[in-house]
């Protein structure tokens, strides 16, 4: 009997915990016990987004080059998503002393969120449901983003990329596209001021997949306004 959509995706989520318990189990349980690295660049970045959400706000850094301060991006601080959290620990509760621990789970738990948008990637691209499930955890678990746990933490969210692949494919098939285009822009803005290679890698793909595409599809040299489209879109 065939997988159905619902059935894939709980599986591949039931893998991908089950994995993550397996290799980060204390560290799920945790959080704010672990450094990933307790030195140099990890060290340093555990130290800037706990500075900045106990003693910072806006754009600047009190932390480094005294007096003066310096500008959050400059940290490697994860600008974007300090300063979310920094807004919900000034006006609704105080989560700065588990700035560590938020940090680990995240990194981790989007592995999880990986594993779901590649296993949609792939049946997009018409794998089936068993074969989709084990592929997607196998390739979210082998990500080369995994060695960015060892202290470029901003480059660590291995979702981002596929998450943005797979819209960019929704919106090629012109349906909602107002849709999928503010995901896109949303999307890409919010994780490029966390760390600006993740936008720099998204922008390269998508300009080099639709040349490939207006290149070897004959659909598309025909529709020069399409393709003039997606790359705006880039």
């Amino acid at each position: 009997m065939p997988l159905k959509k619902i059935h894939a995706v709980v599986i591949t989520l039931a893998l991908s915990l089950a994995f993550l318990c397996f290799f980060f189990g204390d560290v799920i349980i945790h959080p704010n016990s672990y450094f990933f690295n307790p030195g140099g660049d990890g060290l340093k970045n555990y130290f800037t987004s706990f500075y900045y959400l106990t003693y910072d706000h806006g754009t600047h850094f009190s932390g480094m080059n005294y007096p003066f301060g310096e500008h959050i991006t400059f940290t490697d601080g994860q600008p974007s998503l300090m300063m979310l959290l920094n807004f919900i620990d000034n006006h609704f509760f105080s989560i700065h002393q588990y700035a560590v621990g938020i940090m680990n789970e995240l990194m981790l738990f989007s592995l999880v969120i990986c594993a779901v948008v590649i296993l949609f990637i792939l049946r997009f691209y018409g794998v089936k449901n068993f074969y989709s499930c084990l592929f997607a955890v196998g390739i979210a678990f082998m990500s080369p983003q995994l060695d960015r746990l060892l202290g470029h933490y901003a480059l660590s969210y291995s979702f981002v990329f596929p998450l943005l692949w797979y819209w960019f494919l929704k919106l090629q098939q012109e349906k909602k596209r107002w849709l999928w285009t503010s995901l896109i822009i949303l999307c890409g803005a919010f994780f490029g001021m966390i760390h600006l290679y993740l936008l720099m890698i998204a922008t390269m793909f998508f300009l080099v997949y639709t040349l490939l595409k207006i290149l070897f599809s004959k659909k598309e040299k025909k529709n020069f306004v399409q393709f003039v489209f997606n790359l705006s879109v880039t």
